[in-house]
């Protein structure tokens, strides 16, 4: 493939990612839901069952994480084992964890001061789709934007409940930065899910 193509398709690749909010009443296109895309989710459905004292919810939440191989980060709980307990304390029966494939999503847990921001860099592969996905804690919202190394923004989301998700692929293998900002007057937590 010629040099022009491949810029040309990785411009298209990267618009493709940029689309703004489809207007209201418009239908918007659902995309395959990733590994990313599904073990936030998962968080998202532990962190509401565990609010809302759902032995369902959470034994949903620990099947999904173990059948990615969720990967917690430092400073960041295992939530599948938090949950996992909690359900069993509750009279779920489950089976025996399972620890998925390795190398599955890594997701860390953080807080965000009153109108503060979060910045933390992480390298992403050429021609392999990067993906970074948020769940801020219930009725909250979080604003998540992904810039590159010559500060181009690459995706930026209001992230509200239960997830929002950036996609995009990397023409070069290059180190790009992920802000978190929280507009609200109260510190926010939240987590982050990358691939």
């Amino acid at each position: 493939m010629k040099p022009e193509r491949i810029v040309v398709v990785g411009a298209l690749a990267l618009a493709a990612c940029q689309t703004s909010p489809a207007p209201p009443g418009a239908k918007s296109v659902v995309l395959v839901e990733t590994d990313v895309a599904q073990v936030a989710d998962a968080i998202a459905t532990g962190m509401e069952a565990e609010r809302e004292g759902s032995v369902d919810g959470l034994v949903d939440a620990v099947l999904a994480l173990e059948r990615f191989g969720a990967r917690f980060g430092d400073d960041t709980p295992d939530l599948s084992r938090r949950w996992r307990d909690l359900a069993r304390a509750r009279g779920a029966d489950l089976p025996p964890p399972f620890r998925g494939r390795a190398l599955g999503p890594a997701y860390s847990r953080g807080a965000i001061d009153p109108r503060g921001v979060f910045v933390t860099e992480q390298v992403f592969l050429a021609g392999q789709p990067a993906e970074v996905a948020i769940v801020p804690q219930a009725e909250r919202q979080l604003r998540i934007v992904v810039t590159d190394q010559d500060n181009k923004i690459l995706c930026e989301r209001v992230a509200a409940a239960p997830r929002a998700m950036c996609r995009w692929l990397p023409l070069f293998t290059r180190r790009v930065t992920i802000r978190v900002h929280n507009p609200r007057a109260y510190a926010v937590n939240y987590y982050l899910v990358t691939n």
